[in-house]
Protein backbone atom coordinates (compact mmCIF):
# COMPACT_ATOMS: atom_id res chain seq x y z
CA UNK A 1 0.00 0.00 0.00
CA UNK A 2 1.06 3.47 -1.06
CA UNK A 3 0.98 5.62 1.71
CA UNK A 4 1.75 9.63 1.63
CA UNK A 5 2.17 11.48 4.77
CA UNK A 6 2.26 14.86 3.87
CA UNK A 7 2.34 18.62 6.28
CA UNK A 8 2.21 22.15 5.22
CA UNK A 9 3.16 25.01 7.35
CA UNK A 10 1.53 28.28 6.73
CA UNK A 11 1.13 32.21 7.58
CA UNK A 12 -1.38 34.69 7.17
CA UNK A 13 -1.40 36.87 3.98
CA UNK A 14 -3.30 39.64 3.28
CA UNK A 15 -6.37 39.30 0.22
CA UNK A 16 -8.72 40.92 -1.06
CA UNK A 17 -9.12 43.05 2.03
CA UNK A 18 -9.35 40.37 4.70
CA UNK A 19 -6.48 37.66 5.87
CA UNK A 20 -5.95 34.34 4.57
CA UNK A 21 -3.88 31.66 5.47
CA UNK A 22 -1.68 30.48 3.15
CA UNK A 23 1.59 27.97 2.40
CA UNK A 24 4.81 29.00 3.00
CA UNK A 25 6.16 25.02 2.86
CA UNK A 26 4.73 21.45 1.93
CA UNK A 27 6.82 18.09 3.04
CA UNK A 28 5.72 15.07 1.93
CA UNK A 29 6.77 11.53 2.74
CA UNK A 30 6.16 8.41 0.53
CA UNK A 31 6.11 5.00 1.71
CA UNK A 32 5.16 1.03 0.84
CA UNK A 33 4.24 -1.52 3.60
CA UNK A 34 5.79 0.83 6.43
CA UNK A 35 9.39 1.40 4.70
CA UNK A 36 10.32 5.26 3.36
CA UNK A 37 10.91 5.06 -0.33
CA UNK A 38 10.80 9.34 -0.83
CA UNK A 39 10.36 12.32 0.72
CA UNK A 40 9.06 16.19 -1.02
CA UNK A 41 9.44 19.39 0.25
CA UNK A 42 9.64 22.76 -1.30
CA UNK A 43 9.01 26.44 0.18
CA UNK A 44 6.09 28.36 -1.30
CA UNK A 45 5.79 32.08 -2.16
CA UNK A 46 2.03 32.90 -1.78
CA UNK A 47 0.23 35.42 -4.14
CA UNK A 48 0.52 39.03 -2.09
CA UNK A 49 3.31 37.55 0.28
CA UNK A 50 5.13 40.77 1.65
CA UNK A 51 6.60 39.01 5.39
CA UNK A 52 5.92 36.37 7.68
CA UNK A 53 4.46 37.06 10.86
CA UNK A 54 7.02 37.09 14.58
CA UNK A 55 5.36 34.11 15.36
CA UNK A 56 5.92 31.94 12.56
CA UNK A 57 9.14 33.41 12.01
CA UNK A 58 9.97 32.06 15.57
CA UNK A 59 8.69 29.04 15.28
CA UNK A 60 10.21 28.01 11.77
CA UNK A 61 13.40 29.36 11.60
CA UNK A 62 12.32 30.55 8.12
CA UNK A 63 13.30 34.32 6.30
CA UNK A 64 11.30 36.28 4.13
CA UNK A 65 14.24 36.09 1.74
CA UNK A 66 13.38 32.26 1.57
CA UNK A 67 9.43 32.68 1.01
CA UNK A 68 10.45 35.90 -1.46
CA UNK A 69 12.49 33.42 -3.41
CA UNK A 70 10.51 30.18 -3.63
CA UNK A 71 8.48 28.73 -6.29
CA UNK A 72 4.34 29.54 -6.37
CA UNK A 73 1.92 27.45 -5.22
CA UNK A 74 0.76 26.90 -8.44
CA UNK A 75 4.41 25.32 -9.94
CA UNK A 76 4.59 23.62 -5.80
CA UNK A 77 1.78 21.60 -6.66
CA UNK A 78 2.21 20.86 -9.95
CA UNK A 79 5.95 19.76 -8.98
CA UNK A 80 4.50 17.16 -5.88
CA UNK A 81 1.77 15.77 -7.90
CA UNK A 82 4.64 14.85 -11.16
CA UNK A 83 6.67 13.52 -8.13
CA UNK A 84 3.46 11.71 -6.77
CA UNK A 85 3.01 9.88 -10.42
CA UNK A 86 6.53 8.38 -10.32
CA UNK A 87 5.27 6.07 -7.51
CA UNK A 88 1.62 5.18 -9.36
CA UNK A 89 -1.96 6.23 -10.24
CA UNK A 90 -2.40 9.13 -7.02
CA UNK A 91 -6.05 8.09 -6.81
CA UNK A 92 -5.03 4.50 -5.10
CA UNK A 93 -2.60 6.30 -2.78
CA UNK A 94 -3.82 6.80 0.81
CA UNK A 95 -3.15 10.65 2.14
CA UNK A 96 -2.61 11.23 5.32
CA UNK A 97 -2.03 14.48 7.95
CA UNK A 98 -2.09 15.77 11.60
CA UNK A 99 -5.24 17.50 12.03
CA UNK A 100 -8.09 19.17 9.78
CA UNK A 101 -5.48 22.63 9.13
CA UNK A 102 -3.15 21.19 6.50
CA UNK A 103 -6.52 20.08 4.21
CA UNK A 104 -8.46 22.99 4.44
CA UNK A 105 -5.81 25.12 4.20
CA UNK A 106 -4.48 23.40 1.22
CA UNK A 107 -8.05 23.40 -0.47
CA UNK A 108 -8.85 26.84 0.01
CA UNK A 109 -5.59 28.66 -1.40
CA UNK A 110 -5.85 25.45 -4.18
CA UNK A 111 -9.64 27.55 -4.73
CA UNK A 112 -8.50 30.78 -4.67
CA UNK A 113 -5.82 30.51 -7.36
CA UNK A 114 -7.84 28.34 -9.70
CA UNK A 115 -5.19 24.84 -9.02
CA UNK A 116 -6.45 21.10 -9.98
CA UNK A 117 -5.99 19.43 -6.06
CA UNK A 118 -6.85 16.53 -7.02
CA UNK A 119 -5.36 14.49 -4.44
CA UNK A 120 -6.41 17.08 -1.55
CA UNK A 121 -9.63 15.84 -1.43
CA UNK A 122 -8.02 12.34 -0.71
CA UNK A 123 -6.56 13.49 2.89
CA UNK A 124 -7.73 11.82 5.73
CA UNK A 125 -6.73 12.74 9.18
CA UNK A 126 -5.21 11.03 11.76
CA UNK A 127 -5.51 12.65 14.21
CA UNK A 128 -8.86 12.45 16.34
CA UNK A 129 -8.46 8.44 15.42
CA UNK A 130 -4.71 7.64 17.14
CA UNK A 131 -5.49 10.47 20.14
CA UNK A 132 -8.99 8.64 20.43
CA UNK A 133 -6.51 5.81 21.66
CA UNK A 134 -4.41 6.82 24.25
CA UNK A 135 -6.11 6.44 27.48
CA UNK A 136 -5.68 7.58 31.48
CA UNK A 137 -8.17 5.94 34.12
CA UNK A 138 -10.11 4.56 31.50
CA UNK A 139 -10.90 8.57 29.73
CA UNK A 140 -9.65 9.46 26.42
CA UNK A 141 -6.52 11.91 27.32
CA UNK A 142 -7.75 14.21 24.52
CA UNK A 143 -9.42 13.70 21.07
CA UNK A 144 -6.49 16.25 19.11
CA UNK A 145 -3.13 15.69 20.78
CA UNK A 146 -1.09 17.50 19.37
CA UNK A 147 1.89 16.12 17.10
CA UNK A 148 4.65 16.49 20.25
CA UNK A 149 2.96 14.53 22.58
CA UNK A 150 2.01 11.78 20.25
CA UNK A 151 5.92 12.15 19.31
CA UNK A 152 6.47 11.45 23.56
CA UNK A 153 3.45 8.76 23.87
CA UNK A 154 4.89 6.29 20.54
CA UNK A 155 8.65 7.33 21.70
CA UNK A 156 9.62 9.20 18.34
CA UNK A 157 12.87 10.55 19.22
CA UNK A 158 13.31 14.29 18.39
CA UNK A 159 11.59 17.58 18.97
CA UNK A 160 9.32 18.69 16.76
CA UNK A 161 10.69 21.86 14.97
CA UNK A 162 7.86 22.80 12.81
CA UNK A 163 9.48 21.92 9.55
CA UNK A 164 7.03 20.47 7.20
CA UNK A 165 9.20 17.44 6.11
CA UNK A 166 10.15 16.35 9.17
CA UNK A 167 6.75 17.05 10.71
CA UNK A 168 5.61 14.45 7.65
CA UNK A 169 8.34 11.95 9.01
CA UNK A 170 7.24 12.08 12.45
CA UNK A 171 3.86 11.46 11.31
CA UNK A 172 4.43 8.41 9.50
CA UNK A 173 6.55 7.13 12.30
CA UNK A 174 3.80 7.72 14.65
CA UNK A 175 1.27 5.89 12.27
CA UNK A 176 3.56 2.95 11.81
CA UNK A 177 3.52 2.48 15.51
CA UNK A 178 0.02 2.63 15.84
CA UNK A 179 -0.64 0.35 13.02
CA UNK A 180 1.38 -2.00 14.74
CA UNK A 181 0.37 -2.01 18.09
CA UNK A 182 3.27 -0.85 19.97
CA UNK A 183 3.27 0.33 23.06
CA UNK A 184 2.25 3.26 24.88
CA UNK A 185 4.88 5.23 26.90
CA UNK A 186 2.67 5.14 30.29
CA UNK A 187 4.97 7.32 32.13
CA UNK A 188 4.66 10.15 29.17
CA UNK A 189 0.70 10.08 28.95
CA UNK A 190 0.60 10.89 32.97
CA UNK A 191 3.16 13.47 32.09
CA UNK A 192 1.08 14.79 29.25
CA UNK A 193 -1.90 14.52 31.55
CA UNK A 194 -0.24 16.84 33.73
CA UNK A 195 0.35 19.47 31.89
CA UNK A 196 -3.23 19.48 30.07
CA UNK A 197 -4.64 20.12 34.02
CA UNK A 198 -1.41 22.41 35.06
CA UNK A 199 -2.69 24.63 31.82
CA UNK A 200 -6.69 23.97 32.18
CA UNK A 201 -6.21 25.47 36.07
CA UNK A 202 -4.02 28.75 34.59
CA UNK A 203 -6.51 29.30 32.35
CA UNK A 204 -9.49 28.91 33.97
CA UNK A 205 -7.54 31.16 36.94
CA UNK A 206 -6.89 34.22 34.61
CA UNK A 207 -10.38 33.68 32.88
CA UNK A 208 -11.92 34.23 36.87
CA UNK A 209 -9.72 37.16 37.29
CA UNK A 210 -10.33 39.22 34.21
CA UNK A 211 -14.32 38.17 35.52
CA UNK A 212 -13.21 39.63 39.10
CA UNK A 213 -12.00 42.74 37.37
CA UNK A 214 -15.03 43.56 35.38
CA UNK A 215 -17.70 42.46 38.00
CA UNK A 216 -15.64 45.17 40.58
CA UNK A 217 -15.86 47.48 37.83
CA UNK A 218 -19.65 46.97 37.58
CA UNK A 219 -20.61 46.80 41.55
CA UNK A 220 -18.26 49.01 42.81
CA UNK A 221 -20.38 51.21 44.08
CA UNK A 222 -22.85 49.25 46.12
CA UNK A 223 -22.94 48.21 49.81
CA UNK A 224 -20.56 44.92 50.62
CA UNK A 225 -23.38 44.38 53.00
CA UNK A 226 -26.73 42.77 52.77
CA UNK A 227 -28.99 45.39 51.31
CA UNK A 228 -32.89 44.88 51.24
CA UNK A 229 -34.52 44.41 47.75
CA UNK A 230 -37.76 46.20 46.80
CA UNK A 231 -40.64 43.34 45.27
CA UNK A 232 -41.84 45.41 42.71
CA UNK A 233 -42.79 43.88 39.81
CA UNK A 234 -39.70 45.18 37.53
CA UNK A 235 -37.88 43.40 40.40
CA UNK A 236 -39.66 39.49 40.13
CA UNK A 237 -39.53 40.10 36.20
CA UNK A 238 -35.54 39.62 36.65
CA UNK A 239 -35.69 37.37 38.83
CA UNK A 240 -38.09 35.58 36.74
CA UNK A 241 -35.40 35.90 33.79
CA UNK A 242 -32.55 34.70 35.62
CA UNK A 243 -34.19 31.59 36.49
CA UNK A 244 -34.90 31.22 33.12
CA UNK A 245 -31.61 31.35 32.50
CA UNK A 246 -29.83 29.15 35.23
CA UNK A 247 -30.83 25.90 36.12
CA UNK A 248 -30.27 26.48 40.41
CA UNK A 249 -32.89 28.68 41.54
CA UNK A 250 -33.82 27.86 44.66
CA UNK A 251 -37.36 30.31 44.63
CA UNK A 252 -39.96 29.64 41.68
CA UNK A 253 -41.15 33.16 40.80
CA UNK A 254 -44.48 33.83 39.57
CA UNK A 255 -46.65 37.05 38.79
CA UNK A 256 -48.07 36.74 42.06
CA UNK A 257 -46.46 34.19 43.93
CA UNK A 258 -43.43 32.45 44.51
CA UNK A 259 -42.61 28.85 45.36
CA UNK A 260 -40.19 27.55 47.92
CA UNK A 261 -39.73 24.09 48.97
CA UNK A 262 -42.50 23.29 46.42
CA UNK A 263 -44.84 25.34 48.44
CA UNK A 264 -46.73 28.18 46.76
CA UNK A 265 -46.91 31.60 48.63
CA UNK A 266 -47.83 35.11 48.09
CA UNK A 267 -44.92 37.60 47.91
CA UNK A 268 -46.42 39.66 50.88
CA UNK A 269 -44.65 37.18 53.12
CA UNK A 270 -41.23 37.60 51.65
CA UNK A 271 -38.49 39.67 52.07
CA UNK A 272 -35.34 39.56 50.13
CA UNK A 273 -31.51 41.32 51.25
CA UNK A 274 -28.72 40.81 48.36
CA UNK A 275 -24.54 40.94 48.70
CA UNK A 276 -22.03 40.80 46.45
CA UNK A 277 -18.69 38.96 47.31
CA UNK A 278 -16.46 39.94 44.68
CA UNK A 279 -13.69 38.28 47.25
CA UNK A 280 -14.94 35.17 47.17
CA UNK A 281 -13.22 31.89 45.21
CA UNK A 282 -15.74 32.51 42.53
CA UNK A 283 -17.03 35.79 42.47
CA UNK A 284 -20.80 35.10 44.04
CA UNK A 285 -24.27 36.73 45.40
CA UNK A 286 -25.84 35.66 48.54
CA UNK A 287 -29.83 36.54 48.58
CA UNK A 288 -30.89 36.29 52.27
CA UNK A 289 -34.68 34.79 52.37
CA UNK A 290 -37.07 35.71 54.95
CA UNK A 291 -40.14 33.72 55.17
CA UNK A 292 -42.38 33.73 58.07
CA UNK A 293 -39.91 34.98 60.71
CA UNK A 294 -37.39 32.32 59.51
CA UNK A 295 -34.72 32.79 57.20
CA UNK A 296 -31.85 31.04 55.18
CA UNK A 297 -29.16 32.10 52.59
CA UNK A 298 -28.24 30.77 49.59
CA UNK A 299 -25.80 31.68 47.25
CA UNK A 300 -24.85 31.92 43.81
CA UNK A 301 -21.96 32.38 41.22
CA UNK A 302 -22.29 35.85 39.98
CA UNK A 303 -21.00 35.69 36.14
CA UNK A 304 -21.37 37.08 32.75
CA UNK A 305 -24.58 36.24 31.81
CA UNK A 306 -26.58 37.06 35.32
CA UNK A 307 -24.42 39.99 36.45
CA UNK A 308 -27.11 42.80 34.56
CA UNK A 309 -29.86 41.20 35.89
CA UNK A 310 -28.39 41.63 39.83
CA UNK A 311 -27.48 44.81 39.09
CA UNK A 312 -30.95 45.94 38.04
CA UNK A 313 -32.33 43.96 41.10
CA UNK A 314 -30.10 45.80 43.75
CA UNK A 315 -31.08 49.09 42.09
CA UNK A 316 -34.49 48.52 43.55
CA UNK A 317 -33.82 48.89 47.36
CA UNK A 318 -36.19 49.18 49.93
CA UNK A 319 -36.00 52.44 51.75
Amino acid sequence: MIRVYIDAEFDAVRYKNRFEQAIISIGAVISNDSKKIDEFYSLVCPKYFKKLSPVVKKITQLKNEDILTAPNLYTVIHNFMNWLSIYGKIEAMEFYAWGPDDKRTLLNNCKIHNIESCFINQIQDLQKEISGCVYFQNKIVSPTLSLDNMKLIYDVKGKVIHNALTDALDLMHIHDKYLNGNLQNKQSIIDIVNRIEEKRIASRKKQIERLRKLLTEQFELYSKDFIKIALLPEVIEQFQLWENRESSAYVHWRKNSYIMNNVIHPYKDLEIWMKIDLFDELPSVHIKFKHCEKESIRKYELNYKNSTMIEKIMKRVTT
